[in-house]
């Protein structure tokens, strides 16, 4: 016997085998049980969901077959071969006549949009109200150019995309029956790029297999099929965050000297790209088609802001769109990647990240700062009051106060600075134990608080990581909102207490918060354009003039 694809080999043929599409499988099973069926019915959804498939099962299943293709009475047409007036008036004719060996004559018309006009308004009749041994079927991907008369006849049913959990553990079902060893994430990385069809999964399931000799792995999946491991993806995103040019550059022609296309690379990039952005709204997202190792790294690594990354989106787009008209895709997919870290590089916050080697050595910079300024402090206190002190002792020379009693004098302002140095010793051991606030401490532990608070509210964490630590004042830090959203300020200003027990967590000390809004340089120009316009036409205008001329005045401002 010749060999069969694993689609088809592993078609299925019954309810119970169609996985990802319950609410479909689930309402046909009942209504064949309570003898409710519909003259009509219309399967739509995308490709390789099981439409055709599950129109078959039930053709099987209401004539009592384990099978459709012995049955004669099981007709199956292709709507884009079959379009044509001529082959409706066909069915047309052979509705009269009854199935031959069972309950059922049914028609299954695959792809039925292709149809034409007249042919849909051929079946119409027949579809309304056909003979009671005839059920009518179609199945179609885009059901938008169904026309309307057609759509009310029928019972319509929308097939899901299958979700990545349901295609892995199918794939895992058929590997094992087949006895063949695979890794867990070279099959996660089908399911991802199978798009929920389970028929694309199954045809780069069966190739792969055809090319890996012993195991189905990563290496053997991207040589055999040109995929992208979205590792790779992460590392040129990585690369950009830490405005790498060279690395950034260098690892998309690894990527595309094993193969892959270049428009390929920009999908699964702007696919990447959004995955991050719905990390962003919501860490807890569910509806994710990466690995759960792949999505914690990036969470923790990937500090991309949100209009950041729609910026990147609707760049990467916008190549997309034009590289079927550019000559040299290669060149303009590394001005993509310039681009992206030209962005990158236009913001200060994205500063912290450009040399993660050295991120170590920040918080005793930042110390050492600290220190310098209170060094900076004490020696202008120091210097105020030498010059006090010297300007009290000409003063008593002038008063003519003798010798001794000078000496005396600075003995006992000796012994006065003797003791204020005691006290101020006494004072500084009982600070070194005492953290005070201060906001390159707040920015050196911004991500350990980022953590923290995550654990505690992911919403709230989403949110403080659109702020930015201007400074602490009276015992307050200011947080500048940079997009303007005024939701944003609302939540954290609500949630500030849990804001201020972890700022207090992580930083040793407690502080109250403020919320303030940046205003865009544009706003404040066109505001101040606005106020120059009016001044000229107020000063401009006939009536300012009458007044002149009539009282003699003049205009003083």
């Amino acid at each position: 016997m010749s060999y069969q694809i694993l689609s088809l080999k592993w078609r299925p043929k019954s309810f119970d085998q169609i996985v990802g599409q319950s609410h479909i499988t689930h309402t046909l099973n009942n209504a064949i049980t309570i003898n409710r069926l519909a003259q009509a019915f219309l399967f739509s959804g995308p490709r390789g969901v099981g439409k055709t498939t599950t129109a078959r099962v039930l053709a099987s299943t209401i004539n009592g077959l384990d099978s459709h293709e012995t049955c004669l009475d099981i007709i199956e047409l292709d709507g884009a071969s079959n379009r044509g007036i001529d082959e409706i008036r066909e069915i047309r004719e052979s509705v009269k006549f009854p199935p031959s060996s069972v309950e059922y004559k049914v028609y299954i018309i695959d792809e039925a949009h292709m149809l034409t006009e007249q042919a849909f308004n051929a079946l119409l009749k027949t579809l309304e109200e056909p003979p009671k041994h005839v059920i009518f079927i179609l199945a179609t991907t885009d059901p938008q150019k169904m026309p309307q008369t057609i759509l009310s006849r029928t019972q319509r049913y929308d097939f899901m995309r299958i979700s990545s959990e349901v295609i892995v553990d199918r794939l895992h079902y058929i590997l094992k029956k087949e006895n063949i060893d695979f890794e867990e994430n070279a099959i996660e990385l089908i399911s991802q790029k199978s798009d929920g069809s389970m028929r694309d999964a199954l045809s780069m399931l069966d190739q792969i297999i055809a090319y890996s000799d012993k195991i189905i792995n990563i290496e053997n999946l991207r040589s055999a099929i040109g995929l992208i491991d979205q590792e790779d993806i992460y590392l040129v995103c990585k690369s950009i965050l830490e405005q790498n040019t060279d690395k950034a550059i260098d690892l998309y022609h690894s990527i595309l000297d094993s193969g892959v296309s270049s428009k390929l690379f920009i999908n699964d990039l702007i696919g990447f790209l959004n995955q991050c952005m719905l990390l962003k709204v919501n860490k807890n997202n569910k509806r994710q088609y990466i690995s759960k190792h792949l999505k914690e790294k990036i969470i923790n690594n990937l500090n991309f802001e949100i209009k950041d990354i729609l910026k990147m989106i609707k760049l990467g787009f916008a190549l997309s769109a034009r590289m079927k008209f550019i000559e040299n895709n290669k060149v303009s997919i590394e001005v993509l990647v310039v681009d992206y870290i030209s962005l990158i590089a236009s913001n200060s916050s994205y500063d912290k990240f450009k040399y993660n080697s050295n991120s170590k050595s920040s918080v005793p910079n930042d110390k050492i700062d600290l220190e310098q300024d209170e060094i900076n402090v004490d020696r202008a206190q120091n210097f105020e009051n030498s010059h006090s002190v010297s300007g009290n002792q000409k003063e008593l020379k002038h008063s003519g106060i003798s010798e001794p009693e000078i000496s005396n004098d600075e003995t006992n302002n000796d012994k006065a600075t003797h003791n204020h140095e005691h006290i101020k010793d006494a004072s500084d051991g009982m600070s070194e134990n005492q953290i005070l606030p201060s906001v390159n401490l707040v920015k050196s532990k911004w991500n350990e608080i980022i953590q923290l608070l995550d654990k505690q509210n992911s919403k709230l964490s989403s949110f403080f990581e659109e702020t930015n630590a201007k400074e602490i004042k009276n015992e307050i830090l200011i947080l500048q909102l940079k997009n303007g959203n005024q939701f944003i300020k609302k939540v954290l200003e609500s949630d500030k207490s849990i804001l201020i027990n972890v700022i207090n967590d992580v930083c040793g000390f407690s502080i109250d918060i403020n919320v303030e809004m940046i205003e865009s340089n544009e706003n404040i120009e066109i505001a101040a354009e606005k106020d120059i316009d009016t001044n000229k036409d107020e000063k401009n205008h006939p009536l300012l003039d009458d007044a002149i001329n009539m009282f003699k005045g003049k205009i003083i401002s």
